[in-house]
């Protein structure tokens, strides 16, 4: 009967801010400024009109972190909602015919541009990356690019399957 309740336990995710932790720990050359966590009604303090969203699909926990790569930085957002249609609905209430597709979650996109923006989602988890590139050409590849790939894989592979 143990046997059975450890499963059981297994297929509870994690919270997001352990899976930030886990996933972003072996990046290459990646330095975490700040992390923070963000449950049920604190959404409003992290946004504020934008929250309503999140909160039709089922959320309930909001891992933040600031990270950095040389002079290049970047901010990760992972919600965790109630159910994982709920991410895939998020997912596609954002993606759009302009997004180039990023090899993470289940499905995955992102928008090239001076300030890289990067989604996916994988069960009940939906991610955001932004990466900010210092001044120069447009974020169509080069270390932004390498950056947001590196955070999104990381992530991704922290997620419970």
């Amino acid at each position: 009967m143990p046997a059975l309740f450890a499963i059981g336990c297994r297929h509870n995710p994690a919270s997001p801010q352990a899976i930030l932790r886990e996933g972003l720990a072996g990046t290459e050359n990646l330095k975490i400024r700040s992390t923070e966590q963000y449950r049920g009604q604190e959404l409003y303090n992290y946004m504020n009109g934008a929250a309503e969203t999140y909160y039709e699909r089922g959320f309930r926990v909001l891992g933040v972190a600031e990270l950095e790569r040389g002079d290049t930085r970047a901010l990760v957002e992972l919600y965790q909602l109630g159910i994982p249609a709920n991410a895939t609905a998020l997912f596609a209430s954002y993606r759009d015919k302009a997004a180039k597709p990023l090899d993470a979650g289940t499905d995955g996109c992102y928008w090239p541009s001076q300030e890289i923006e990067g989604l996916f989602h994988r069960g009940p988890f939906f991610c955001r990356v932004y990466v900010y590139a210092p001044a120069g050409p447009p974020g169509r590849g080069g270390p932004a690019l390498k950056l947001l790939n590196d955070i999104a894989s990381s992530v991704d592979a922290a997620i419970p399957k």
